[in-house]
């Protein structure tokens, strides 16, 4: 069993960041944080969350290695765009395409 050990600045942080943060999976994150500093289980986070073991002890790491930010999705993933909007040749024949 693995469990979060929180300071109450973290705590309060992390409360704070649950009630108000604009983005669900921060809300999630920093709620899974708190719920392993109030002594549940890592199956129980898990499930509560509907996600896999692994993944609540990624988020746990994230947390250790770089705190509050570690539970930020980060710009920059994900499938980039195959288009090149500067590609302005390219970007206009597209348009007159999809019109017809």
């Amino acid at each position: 069993m693995r469990k979060i050990d929180l300071s109450t600045i973290d705590r309060t942080m992390l409360e704070e960041a649950n009630k108000n943060h604009p983005k669900a999976h921060v809300r999630n994150r920093c709620k899974a944080i708190l719920m392993s500093d109030q002594g549940f289980k890592v199956k129980e986070i898990a499930r509560c969350f509907s996600v896999r073991t692994r993944t609540i002890y990624d988020w746990m790491n994230k947390w250790k290695s770089k705190g509050y930010l570690g539970l930020i999705i980060l710009p920059g993933r994900g499938k980039k765009p195959t288009l090149d909007l500067k590609n302005k040749e390219t970007v206009n024949h597209i348009k007159k395409d999809s019109i017809l």
